[in-house]
């Protein structure tokens, strides 16, 4: 067992998706303390899944969000620190492009040893 934080993890409400998303970042972003129900923005959001087979030949598959950094976001949904979020607004899916459907929940979590929550 290791201190050496891997990445953190943050539960962040989302509209769109109308429940809760997970995020990870790596531990160079820095620890995030939003406030409750803050915009954020997503840095080069990267989404993955990984299916896993289930009894029937069916498949259940796992969502998994990653991004350079999570960045508050102005009433207008464009990022509030504009040198903290260099390629925050590039172009990525509509979903993506979407900074006011994410907020924070502070349940921000670290992730060490291969993604345990502490």
């Amino acid at each position: 067992m290791t201190d050496e934080v891997i990445k953190r993890t943050y539960d962040l409400k989302c509209q769109r998706q109308g429940r809760t998303i997970t995020v990870s970042i790596p531990p160079e972003a820095g620890e995030k303390d939003f406030q409750y129900n803050a915009v954020v923005m997503l840095v080069n959001p990267e989404v993955r899944a990984m299916a896993s087979p289930t009894f029937g030949g069916r498949a259940e598959a796992d969502w998994y969000i990653n991004a350079e950094d999570i960045v508050l976001a102005d009433a207008a949904g464009k990022p509030a620190d504009q040198t903290k979020a260099a390629g925050a607004d590039a172009p990525k899916t509509a979903d993506q492009n979407k900074p006011s459907d994410k907020t924070a929940d502070k349940t921000g979590t670290d992730a060490k040893d291969g993604g345990n929550k502490k």
